[in-house]
């Protein structure tokens, strides 16, 4: 925003407190596949959204995912080899993103809101009981190794938050318009790419952590994402821009 940097790539989490109607594309369940994902983030129907941050010094290009975020825990709610449903998981302390979105959402998937931290806090908050696990996508979750303190791995699927690349305002309006042009047509081209890889590093992700001795364990979907109904209208209401925004992920099933 200060111009600082030229160009970031960030959660949606943070861009959430600047601009309220971002809000719906981080949203639980909101998506119903990564393929639906991207749809929604190649189609444009995002453009006005990523449009109302340009008042405040940055704009936003283009959105990505590593995939979608599912709960880890220090220890298995029920036995190997049964589903993990929402009544297995009431009450747990689980560390989520900083952004009201996320904290509510586990409160509507487990009757107890999300604590927000650090993310270097997490591992020795897991270690000493402080909390009782994480979520993540799989990638991030080997990547930092919080196998060692949680490795039970449920694949919940609740979240797909999308990573939007920044890029300062002012900066952006030095460049001409051709290329300003030629900048978004890139941005637009390597979504795709993008996914791909991402997919692709998640199995191999997930062969890392079965490795190191993770336990996989699925979920009960459907419950959850009942759960979850109450918080995805809230968020699709906050302005006619989000009624808008949710419309068109709709449009796009």
């Amino acid at each position: 925003m200060a111009g600082g940097i030229e160009m970031s790539l960030v959660a949606n989490a943070i861009i959430e407190p600047y601009s309220s109607d971002f809000a719906i594309i981080g949203t639980p369940y909101v998506y119903d596949s990564l393929e639906h994902q991207l749809k929604v983030f190649e189609s444009g129907c995002l453009d006005e959204l990523f449009a109302t941050t340009e008042a405040m010094g940055f704009t936003v290009l283009s959105a990505y995912s590593l995939g979608d975020r599912n709960l880890y825990l220090a220890k298995a709610p029920v036995a190997e080899g049964e589903v993990v449903g929402p009544d297995d998981v009431q009450g747990l302390k689980i560390r989520v993103m900083g952004s009201e979105t996320c904290q509510k959402m586990w409160g509507a998937m487990s009757g107890i809101d999300g604590i927000s931290m650090a993310q270097g806090d997490v591992y020795s908050a897991i270690q000493t009981g402080v909390l009782d696990g994480a979520e993540n996508n799989i990638i991030t979750y080997t990547d930092l190794v919080q196998y060692e303190v949680a490795p039970v791995y449920v694949y919940t699927g609740h979240l797909s938050v999308p990573d939007e690349l920044t890029i300062n305002t002012a900066f952006l309006k030095t460049m001409s318009e051709a290329d300003q042009a030629a900048l978004l047509k890139i941005c637009n081209e390597s979504q795709s790419y993008f996914f791909e890889l991402a997919s692709a590093l998640r199995d191999d992700y997930a062969a890392k952590a079965a490795a190191q001795g993770v336990t996989f364990f699925e979920a009960d979907v459907a419950a959850f994402q009942a759960l979850c109904q109450n918080l995805i209208a809230e968020k699709a209401n906050v302005s006619d821009l989000s009624k808008s925004v949710y419309q068109s992920i709709l449009d796009c099933r």
